[in-house]
């Protein structure tokens, strides 16, 4: 009623401000993962978040759930990765969504020779075949 307390607004024990649509997260390093993914299952499916340059290939996980957690919760949207065999001397993976990922030998002219197209990552022996 009139002249009544109103309530304090609730503190929030998240880093992200309430109302937050996108959150981008640029090169996490393997020490900021449970927090990334602490703040994911706070936000929830109300905020976007982007990790930029995340190099999941290059990360340490600390567990195996940590690692299923980010490679089935985020899609690489563009990927392009010099030299990907690393027994071969050149060539490029790459990879913009929502296209395949390609295994790709640049030439002199023209667009590059596509040696492998896969609508997920190729592994490395699937790439060393390629090159073949």
């Amino acid at each position: 009623g009139f002249g009544a307390k109103t309530a304090a607004p609730k503190a929030s024990t998240s880093a992200v401000p309430d109302g937050t649509e996108v959150l981008l997260i640029v090169g996490p390093q393997p020490k900021q993962l449970k927090a990334i993914q602490t703040i994911c299952s706070e936000v929830g499916m109300g905020c976007l978040v982007v990790l930029v340059n995340a190099r999941f290939d290059e990360l340490a996980f600390t567990s195996d759930e940590q690692e299923s957690f980010f490679r089935s919760e985020f899609e690489r949207i563009y990927h392009m990765k010099s030299q990907p065999v690393p027994t071969w001397n050149g060539g490029f993976l790459y990879r913009s969504f929502p296209d395949d990922w390609q295994l790709v030998l640049p030439r002199r002219i023209g667009p590059p020779r596509v040696l492998l197209s896969s609508p997920t990552q190729p592994t490395q022996e699937e790439m060393e075949v390629a090159f073949r």
